[in-house]
């Protein structure tokens, strides 16, 4: 189904629960909103382009599709992925973050099959939200862009993330609670410019060994049970200097 260049709104539910396959736009489409719920639990859906005229796409878009791929048209004005974009797209594998997105919300990719997922050059990314990679049992790796400044609680909890990494010069200034709770990570580098870890951050976290921090960390404040059963962890003081990523 290809719809008109004219088109400018996709109302909410406007095509939930229908047997659409595929969807293009009209090369010079002017489309500006996709609704609330708009494909939501469409299992037929396995592709989709979003324009880059669009600029809002509501919460649950394309809760529960079969979208095996979804791709965004270059220079995407879009600035939020909303709640439970993705949730439970279990075929979706892999996905591009358009550098315009500044907020990724709560359980945007929940329990979604995402092996991987990248952010455009020059991305805006400031903030992951409450579980927006919970359950994302197949994810095992994540870069994190530079001017994120939060990681939002259980952002990663419950998925099998082993290797998160930061850039030497990363803005994260707090780790949420439980933000890799019963995650398979297996050693992360804080960044220097964290203030915060958050309760249970780490909780459960059995193949954890190593903790890493910069001589210059701005730490003020680790919480409660921040390493809760972590039993192989050790903590590692780094010298000034040292790029604080999780590959070195």
């Amino acid at each position: 189904m290809e719809l008109p260049s004219s088109l400018r709104v996709i109302s909410n539910e406007a095509f939930n629960q229908s047997s659409c396959q595929t969807l293009t736009f009209a090369p010079d489409s002017q489309l500006q909103k996709i609704g609330i719920g708009a494909f939501r639990f469409c299992s037929d859906l396995v592709s989709l382009e979003v324009p880059s005229s669009v600029k809002e796409i509501g919460k649950c878009a394309f809760e529960r599709t079969g979208l095996e791929t979804v791709c965004f048209g270059l220079n995407s004005k879009l600035v939020k992925f909303p709640v439970r974009l993705f949730f439970c797209c279990s075929k979706l594998t892999s996905i591009e973050i358009p550098a315009s997105v500044e907020e990724i919300e709560e359980f945007a990719f929940e329990k979604s099959g995402l092996v991987s997922v990248t952010f455009a050059p020059d991305s805006c990314l400031k903030i992951l939200k409450k579980s927006v990679f919970n359950g994302c049992l197949n994810l095992s790796c994540v870069e994190i862009p530079p001017l994120v400044e939060e990681i939002g609680e259980k952002a990663f909890a419950n998925s099998n993330v082993k290797n998160v990494v930061f850039s030497s010069d990363s803005a994260l200034r707090k780790i949420g609670e439980k933000a890799f709770m019963k995650s398979d990570l297996e050693m992360i580098c804080i960044p220097s410019s964290v203030e915060s870890i958050g309760d249970d951050a780490f909780e459960g976290c059995g193949q954890l060994t190593s903790v890493l921090f910069g001589s210059d960390s701005k730490l003020k404040r680790v919480n409660p049970n921040a390493l809760h059963g972590c039993r192989m962890v050790q903590m590692i003081v780094r010298s000034k200097g040292d790029a604080c990523n999780s590959d070195s």
